[in-house]
């Protein structure tokens, strides 16, 4: 358990928290500009593969790393508060975050979608009729708050799981969970998730914001949010480890990256085979799992201090995550008729979709009762204390 007199921040894991919830708006940007046929049919004038690999590389670590320190976060929270306080403080840290803008994002998505495949189709870009019909019905759907549905989801599965059964408690289970947290087991958790993938076309699970679960894609991250949870027993040795060696797992990282790029380049076009699914999922998993391991470690080697700036920007990830992407489709859509070079209009969107996402931090979040039911009370005079790193002690 952690120490109770130890009460300061995790500061390089809030710091790799808020980098990879500050990379949804790159990709969200990017996405716009991708040259492959994806669900998301709105798109800028000017397309580039590039834009296309930024999204694959974004996403292939991105996800699954958010998982698996939320895994390990609510390892923490158990630690220190047990079952009841931690299910009562994530339903009201995501659950009600959730009914309260789950609507409001599901509107706002539907009506700019509206505006933007017009927009396209006054410019002459073809557009499936069908498309503008179903977003004109308004059917519910979470758009990019999936990720805290399938998270909640993922908290009232594990925690009566492993914490209300006889499981826990077993010799074996004892025996086995250092080898079930141990980094080797990416070998065995990518082929799971990839078999699973494979269901689906190009072995890309879809990110669906339906109310209604889709049981495939939360099978595909409990692995994540459990080895999350699993490394937390065992956090000296295996965030250490990491630390280590994040130049070895960032080069194999690298190595997949390339290895999946190859393999996927004839899938883009064309419908591969489960088979072939399989094999682009398990490296595209693989690429995934090193990357996260490779920022683990380079975060606790490099970015492990407190900066109040840094700070600052973790304190904001929660509500730019929420409300980033109407701001990307919105400036987007403004910047349409610009004749900008692409990287230009992307570095724009981005800088401009970051700054009001900051500005309505500050003015409406960050002292607020809103703030407050995301990240806890905040008081403006302890802007410069609490500086201390959390001490994590032994398993």
């Amino acid at each position: 358990m952690i120490n109770k007199t130890a009460r300061s921040r995790v500061h390089y894991l809030d710091n790799l928290r808020a980098y990879i919830m500050w990379l949804g708006v790159v990709i969200h940007v990017a996405m716009l500009q991708m040259a492959s046929d994806t669900p998301q049919k709105l798109r800028e004038p000017a397309l580039s593969e590039w834009a296309d690999m930024l999204v694959f590389s974004i996403h292939s670590f991105r996800m699954p790393l958010f998982f698996i320190l939320s895994g390990f976060f609510m390892a923490a929270i158990l630690g220190r508060k047990g079952v009841v306080e931690t299910i009562r403080l994530r339903l009201l840290r995501i659950g009600v975050p959730l009914l309260i803008f789950g609507p409001i994002i599901s509107y706002l998505l539907g009506f700019i979608q509206i505006e933007y495949l017009q927009l396209m189709q006054s410019h002459g870009v073809a557009i499936d009729e069908s498309w503008i019909t179903k977003a004109k019905d308004y059917p519910f759907n979470l758009g990019h708050l999936w990720f805290l549905y399938y998270l909640l989801l993922c908290h009232l599965i594990l925690i009566p799981l492993f914490y209300w059964s006889p499981l826990p408690n077993s010799g074996v289970f004892k025996k086995l969970r250092y080898w079930v947290s141990h980094p080797a087991m990416l070998i065995i958790y990518a082929a799971l998730i990839a078999y699973i993938d494979s269901h689906f076309e190009r072995g890309m699970i879809p990110a669906e914001g339906a109310l209604m679960p889709n049981t495939l894609q939360l099978l595909h991250y409990v692995p994540y949010f459990y080895f999350g949870l699993m490394v937390y027993k065992f956090r000296r040795i295996w965030l250490n480890h990491f630390q280590r060696c994040w130049g070895r797992y960032t080069l194999l990282g690298c190595f997949m990256m390339l290895t999946t790029l190859v393999l996927i380049e004839p899938l883009l076009y064309q419908q591969g085979s489960q088979v072939d699914n399989f094999i682009v999922a398990y490296c595209y998993g693989l690429w995934g799992w090193l990357w996260s391991f490779a920022l683990f470690g380079f975060f606790k080697r490099w970015v492990f201090g407190y900066q109040p700036w840094l700070r600052y920007l973790a304190d904001s990830a929660y509500w730019v995550y929420i409300i980033h992407l109407p701001i990307v489709l919105l400036v987007s859509y403004f910047l349409y008729d610009v004749d900008w070079p692409i990287y230009s209009k992307m570095m724009v969107n981005i800088f401009v979709t970051s700054i009001l996402s900051l500005l309505s931090y500050h003015a409406f979040v960050r002292y607020t009762a809103l703030g407050k039911l995301l990240n806890g009370k905040r008081k403006k005079s302890n802007w410069l204390k609490n500086r201390g790193t959390l001490k994590l002690d032994q398993a």
